[in-house]
């Protein structure tokens, strides 16, 4: 496993939430962020097994939109990709939509060819990450190709300490 140094980590974490927030919102709040994670019931491993229903996890992340915690897992089916959104209090699906916009949808498909080359499930991935991190909390999960090799990049917080672990894939 290979560690971000933590303010590398925190970085990371603050520009994976600014991805999520709208354009017209302000800079990100980690600490407000962390404190809605850490209330949530819903852990990111709950949320991959739920969206499964929806197609094969292909990244997932807990953000926070229009100020509300939600978990958002993008999922690979048989008609395309779907976004998966599941409400942190309850682990249920709120909603489950085909992703058109262009920009998703290449993102998908580099996911997608991440996880075709791979044999861990991102499920796998974030509980091994778990298990190196005792006490953290995954909050991001993202399948990748480096060097050739599937990996994924789970990020974790444990409070206000992020940190950064990248697992096989296969």
């Amino acid at each position: 496993m290979a560690r971000a140094p933590l303010a590398t980590a925190t970085i990371i974490i603050c520009s994976a939430l600014a991805m999520t927030t709208p354009v017209h919102a302000q800079t990100p709040d980690i600490s407000k962020y962390a404190k809605a994670v850490d209330e949530a019931s819903t852990t990111l491993e709950q949320a991959l097994s739920t969206s499964a229903t929806n197609g094969t996890p292909i990244s997932a992340q807990y953000m926070l939109k229009d100020e509300k915690l939600q978990i958002m897992v993008f999922t690979k089916a048989a008609n395309g990709f779907m976004e998966v959104v599941i409400a942190p209090a309850t682990g249920s699906i709120v909603s489950a939509q085909q992703v058109t916009d262009a920009d998703d949808l290449e993102e998908a498909e580099k996911q997608e060819l991440a996880m075709e080359k791979g044999s861990t499930s991102l499920l796998s991935a974030v509980k091994e990450a778990d298990k190196q991190n005792p006490g953290a909390r995954a909050v991001r999960v993202v399948p990748s190709i480096r060097g050739g090799q599937p990996m994924a990049t789970v990020f974790l917080l444990k409070g206000m300490q992020a940190t950064v672990s990248s697992q096989k894939l296969n």
